[in-house]
């Protein structure tokens, strides 16, 4: 069971056989594969699921948060000949299949097969790459920027030479960030990761002010850390 873009773990993206060589252990054993796609699905990469990415298919797929627009929902994809050995009632639940919760599911799929919205994350992702790659090089406290669409993590680290995590770093641009009007979540085993989640419908005006917030963030405590 893996995430095709690692989440909470630091928004670590895979070599690109990664995926293929787990499909290949995996079939050869009759293993059954299990991405969790919950933060890295629904558009979130620039693909409706991350794994699109590797041209991997999975025999189990779990699915919640942004398929639900807001309104709390999960799901779990699989394999049609999975079904014929589930028991009989086995779908049937008090809180399960919410009329609602599906509805909003339905329309967001629909939305992102739909629209090109998937082609801008893609590209102002790669954008936002690009700005964080040059804040980077004038910065000695992000050891590393990655990602893929709009995933990317910032890693900060005590310097670019140890590449040591920095978790104090990370805490105090996370605070100078919400003082200036910017939320940004930390994430990775040691809390260091600034990672870029907006909306995917997010504004170009907004995407360049949060940016421009962030790089004054990382220039001014250059000079006090």
């Amino acid at each position: 069971m893996v995430e095709p873009v690692q989440g909470e773990g630091g928004y670590i993206v895979p070599p690109d056989d990664f995926l293929p060589m787990l499909r290949e252990v995996t079939e050869k054993y009759s293993v059954p594969l299990i991405f969790d796609e919950i933060q890295s699905g629904m558009g979130r990469t620039g693909k409706i699921w991350a794994s699109e990415h590797y041209g991997v298919n999975p025999d189990i797929m779990c699915i919640s948060k942004s398929v639900g627009g807001g309104i709390p929902t999960s799901m779990i994809a699989y394999r049609s000949d999975y079904d014929t050995q589930l028991p009989k009632g086995f779908h049937l639940g008090t809180y399960r299949a919410n009329p609602v919760a599906l509805a909003a599911g339905t329309a967001i799929l629909n939305y992102l097969k739909n629209t090109d919205i998937l082609e801008r994350v893609s590209s102002k992702g790669q954008y936002i790459m690009k700005r964080l790659n040059e804040i980077q090089d004038s910065s000695r406290y992000i050891g590393e920027v990655r990602g893929k669409g709009f995933m990317i993590g910032a890693e900060l680290v005590k310097g670019r030479k140890t590449k040591e995590p920095s978790q104090e770093m990370a805490n105090m641009v996370k605070s100078y960030l919400y003082r200036h009007g910017v939320l940004m979540l930390t994430c990775g085993h040691f809390g260091n990761v600034m990672r870029y989640i907006a909306p995917l419908t997010i504004e170009d005006e907004l995407i360049d002010k949060g940016l421009s917030i962030f790089e004054d963030a990382v220039k001014e405590l250059e000079h006090i850390y």
